[in-house]
């Protein structure tokens, strides 16, 4: 009889012993999910973040742009405002050579500057607003 209580309480620790292995199976099988969902957490984390990555890029692409954008616009402007100091010094000769002219030659100038910067012609100025318009103009 006392084989058979051993044998019983023997039965007995080896069920205990598999279920606390089955325990501890259920435990590592939790595990093993959660860490998967953190890894899939994670992978979704790094996606979401290279894609901010290439926003991000797209943004200093479009602002290179911008900015060399801006650069012609600041060489245009340069070129612009050259162009009118060639202007301006046109301007002071025709003065020295065509002092009666003054206003002939602002229209000839406003032409020139209309012309060069928008393609369009002055309403200003006129094929008599020379100072060999003026002069023929005086000896009528």
């Amino acid at each position: 009889m006392i084989y058979l209580q051993t044998f019983a309480h023997f039965l007995q620790t080896f069920a205990h012993y598999l279920q606390t292995f089955a325990n501890y199976l259920q435990t590592f099988a939790h595990f093993l999910q959660t860490f998967a969902h953190y890894l899939q957490t994670f992978a979704h984390f790094l996606q979401t973040f290279a894609h901010y990555l290439q926003t991000f890029a797209h943004y200093l692409q479009t602002f290179a742009h911008y900015l060399q954008t801006f650069a012609h616009y600041l060489q245009t402007f340069s070129h612009n405002l050259q162009t009118f100091a060639h202007y301006l010094q046109t301007f002071a000769h025709f003065q020295v050579f065509c002092p009666t002219g003054v206003l002939a030659t602002l229209a000839a100038i406003s032409q020139t500057i209309v012309e060069s910067l928008w393609g369009e012609t002055s309403k200003f100025a006129s094929d008599e607003a020379t100072c060999t318009g003026n002069k023929q103009s005086k000896q009528k």
